[in-house]
């Protein structure tokens, strides 16, 4: 059983769905070789896919899809469209290199959105501050760690 999102992930992980859409138009051709999979799932089902074909271009038929896939559906099994988009991409062998991206830049976006919070609750009363460990400081701006 796939280990269930917090809501904080799971918009993460719409988030970088989203950031990505320009990267996955233009390079994952027709997606109807994922159908299966992704009705198996529960994330798309039969009208899904015939609004998908109505399109003429693969990368219309991908934007379709990527608009389905921002609805935030839930897979039967709890998982999120990026987590099924990702298994899909890894299981068909074809795009192992989208989805190792698409899950380093959910790390690295999981990683700033921690340091986020620790900035956010700093000096707050439970929080460590940022100054104690191997946390020196964050810099807003830039959204990276200094002298850690």
């Amino acid at each position: 059983m796939p280990r269930v999102s917090t809501v904080r992930e799971k918009s993460l992980k719409r988030q970088v769905l989203k950031d990505y859409r320009s990267n996955l138009v233009n390079g994952l051709g027709n997606p109807e070789r994922y159908f299966p999979l992704f009705r198996s799932a529960g994330i798309l089902n039969k009208y899904d896919c015939e609004k998908i074909c109505h399109e003429v271009t693969s990368k219309d038929k991908v934007g379709v899809l990527m608009e389905i896939l921002d609805e935030g559906r839930q897979a039967r099994d709890g998982r999120t469209p990026f987590d099924v988009l990702v298994d899909v991409l890894i299981q068909e062998g074809v795009h192992t290199a989208v989805a190792g991206g698409l899950q380093r830049a959910l790390a690295r976006a999981m990683e700033r959105d921690k340091i986020g919070v620790l900035y956010e609750n700093h000096g707050k009363d439970g929080y460590t501050p940022l100054n104690e460990g191997n946390i020196i400081a964050f810099n807003p701006q830039y959204g990276v760690l200094e002298g850690s």
